[in-house]
């Protein structure tokens, strides 16, 4: 019986001695070689094919028991650690080093946009996720470069929505064809606040088929300030990329009638399920890597939230096919 159906072992170094005297001083070929030691051709083969085997210099059994070793230490290092260029191109994207006007890439939008830009290498966003986290890595702290900035992955949670909204027509009563993203124009919306205010808040607006967003800045959470700054935006944006809009039951809502008199249709979700909105709840858990929990900005305004949503739509997305939602928007949008 051959070592082949033993299964593969790595050649030994008196194995390559045995390949010394057969292929170099009796000059047999390689398939007698290959019987004698009980291997197959092609590991013979291709021992000599990549260690020297060649005839010219002949084969040396312990530069080539050297030269294999060295091989599979390469073999078995970690693919960011082998490709510097590789390393380089994930670091730059990861850190929002590579221009000034590009936003910091998750680990799956930078293996997306690879293959976007075809580029001569590639690893998937596991491949990323691991090198971040590998023991190798903990000093460098990349985990703070990642949306969640964990120091472990964990599974995500959304929000609890509030209650107390009156007058809400259920979602149940939306069309099928909202829940299904067939069409442009129907978005949802809700307020992200801080637990060291009770005043200050974000309203976020995002459109469920291109995940465009829209952020705006409400010095108090009075349902005339936040629906006010609602209409603003609609109204700024275009009415005509607004057929719906659905919230949750935050009492912030309750002037929801002001939007319905501009012709969009007004839903709201059942309470205590954030499931009902999951694209403003993914929204929500992307803008607080901007604008973490318990840290309001002194200098939160109008015009920071405006920078935050040109990166967040500039944003290569994987739903998109790693199109961002600002080309996603601009392309169904067109008349």
């Amino acid at each position: 019986m051959t070592r082949k159906t033993e299964g593969y072992k790595r050649l030994s170094l008196a194995e390559r001695e045995l390949i010394y005297r057969y292929f170099v001083l009796e000059k047999r070929g390689k398939k007698q070689i290959a019987k004698l030691l009980g291997r197959s051709a092609s590991t013979i083969r291709a021992e000599l094919q990549r260690i020297g085997g060649d005839g010219t210099l002949g084969y040396l059994p312990d530069k080539a028991n050297v030269a294999a070793k060295l091989l599979q230490q390469y073999r078995h290092k970690p693919k960011l650690e082998a490709n510097i260029a590789l390393r380089e191109y994930i670091l730059q994207r990861l850190k929002g080093e590579l221009k000034p006007d590009v936003p910091q890439l998750s680990p799956e939008q930078i293996a997306g946009r690879m293959r976007q830009e075809n580029q001569p290498f590639y690893a998937c966003h596991e491949t990323i996720y691991k090198y971040i986290y590998s023991p190798e890595n903990k000093a460098q702290s990349l985990y703070q470069h990642l949306p969640k900035q964990r120091k472990i992955r964990k599974p995500k949670y959304g929000r609890k929505p509030r209650r107390g909204i009156v007058d809400a027509v259920p979602i149940s009563e939306r069309s099928s064809e909202v829940e299904a993203r067939s069409r442009f124009g129907d978005w949802e919306g809700d307020t992200v606040l801080f637990k060291k205010s009770e005043r200050k808040s974000v309203t976020t607006l995002v459109e469920r088929k291109s995940r465009f967003t829209i952020l705006i800045h409400n010095p108090q959470l009075y349902s005339e300030i936040v629906v006010g700054g609602i209409v603003k935006a609609a109204v700024s944006v275009g009415l005509q990329h607004f057929l719906t809009m659905t919230y949750d039951r935050g009492t912030e809502f309750s002037c929801h009638k002001t939007i319905a008199a501009l012709g969009i249709s007004v839903y709201f979700a059942n309470p205590s399920s954030p499931w009902q909105r999951p694209t403003n709840e993914n929204t929500n858990g992307r803008l607080r890597k901007f604008l973490p929990k318990g840290k309001i900005p002194k200098n939160l305004s109008q015009f920071m939230l405006d920078q935050i949503q040109t990166k967040m739509n500039n944003t290569p997305r994987k739903c998109l096919g790693y199109q961002t939602p600002a080309e996603m928007f601009n392309k169904l949008s067109l008349p």
